[in-house]
């Protein structure tokens, strides 16, 4: 579903490198690692629920989220949770708002979804979806950080 990179952090200068996957040999001998996962999820206009997001590889200490409302380019949000916490910026045409509940929330007021993380799992999360009024078409980039 997603792609998996796995990262270095040189403690000595910051500086990250890659990890070679293909034989999970590490570039230095650093003790500091970053795992993230990348993907792109939809949410049609009449799906309700929870929706698992597994494949990840690792339990996530921190999802970043941006999300866009398919058909109208002025409403976006982008935010984060690390579980019990989470917190979105909402842009609309008229407006600039916040959310301290939510990591998503495309909504112009009338239509659209809030989501928040309902777990940080295994091997990806969970995230809990409200419909407001009747639901909106809309797309997110999700990086999932170890």
């Amino acid at each position: 579903m997603g792609q998996r990179t796995l990262m270095t952090v040189d403690p000595n200068t910051g500086s990250v490198f890659p990890e070679d996957l293909s034989t999970f040999r590490r570039t230095t001998d650093s003790p500091y690692r970053i795992g993230a996962f990348f993907t792109t999820l939809t949410r049609a206009i009449d799906s309700t629920g929870n929706q698992v997001v597994s494949g990840v590889g690792f339990r996530p200490a921190v999802i970043y989220v941006i999300a866009k409302d398919d058909n109208a380019a002025s409403v976006n949000s982008n935010g984060w949770s690390d579980g019990p916490n989470s917190q979105c910026t909402v842009m609309r045409v008229t407006a600039l708002d916040a959310s301290f509940t939510n990591c998503i929330d495309v909504s112009d007021g009338i239509n659209g979804w809030q989501a928040s993380v309902a777990s940080l799992d295994a091997d990806g999360f969970t995230l809990a979806w409200s419909k407001v009024g009747q639901g909106k078409a809309i797309t997110m980039k999700i990086i999932a950080v170890k």
